[in-house]
């Protein structure tokens, strides 16, 4: 594997794949409202604007699980407030 160009030799041909460091309680960034959205439809944007129905989309789509994401964590932390913007979500 080159690990600089993100890809894979499989099956005779080039597979591209994410690289995405894996992070841990002393590496993960704790997201405040300022801090802009890493990925996704709103990158850059501070995360106080992202809309809580994509928030929502993102945490029903996977991110609930993901203990190793700043922006699931950001979603746990601010649950109930979330709550409020998206009340048709189901949370859980």
């Amino acid at each position: 594997m080159n690990r600089d160009s993100g890809t894979d030799r499989a099956n005779g041909g080039w597979i591209r794949r994410l690289v995405r460091p894996r992070l841990n309680e002393q590496n993960m960034k704790t997201l405040t409202d300022t801090d802009p959205m890493p990925f996704g439809k709103y990158k850059g944007e501070p995360m106080q604007d992202v809309p809580a129905s994509y928030l929502h989309y993102l945490w029903q789509n996977g991110l609930a699980a993901d203990k190793q994401s700043d922006v699931a964590d950001y979603i746990r932390r601010n649950i109930n407030a979330l709550k409020l913007e998206h009340k048709d979500g189901v949370w859980a």
